[in-house]
């Protein structure tokens, strides 16, 4: 009887250990989500976009000039919509995302009318 309640406190050991790393880790992904930050400046004087992200404490920031842009599209996706910056060379820039594409259409006209960008939208879903 002894020898079964000794194999039962270390199977209880061993789960608390697993249960104790789990939520470390999730806690540890919790404050990155939270502390992560990306931010946009349009600055039509210089004529380019500042971006400026931090993730993971690390900082990074680039610098696009506006005539490497082409427009700004609101597009559906599977899951919602999603807005972004579309780039004549590399990636596109994303802006936002939402389940409904009214925010993003206003946020998306906006930067379209101040820095003289063509606005797209596509509704399908591809």
């Amino acid at each position: 009887m002894c020898a079964i309640t000794l194999s039962a406190a270390w199977w209880m050991l061993a789960l608390s250990r697993g249960i104790a790393g789990a939520l470390a880790i999730g806690a540890a992904l919790a404050a990155t989500i939270a502390t992560s930050e990306r931010r946009l400046v349009f600055d039509r004087a210089a004529g380019v976009v500042i971006v400026s992200q931090r993730l993971f404490g690390i900082r990074s920031k680039a610098v696009v000039p506006l005539f490497h842009l082409r427009a700004v599209v609101v597009k559906a996706t599977s899951t919602g919509f999603v807005a972004y910056l579309e780039r004549r060379l590399g990636e596109n820039i994303e802006l936002e995302s939402a389940a409904r594409s009214d925010d993003l259409v206003a946020l998306a006209k906006a930067i379209a009318g101040t820095v003289e960008l063509r606005y797209v939208f596509i509704a399908s879903a591809a």
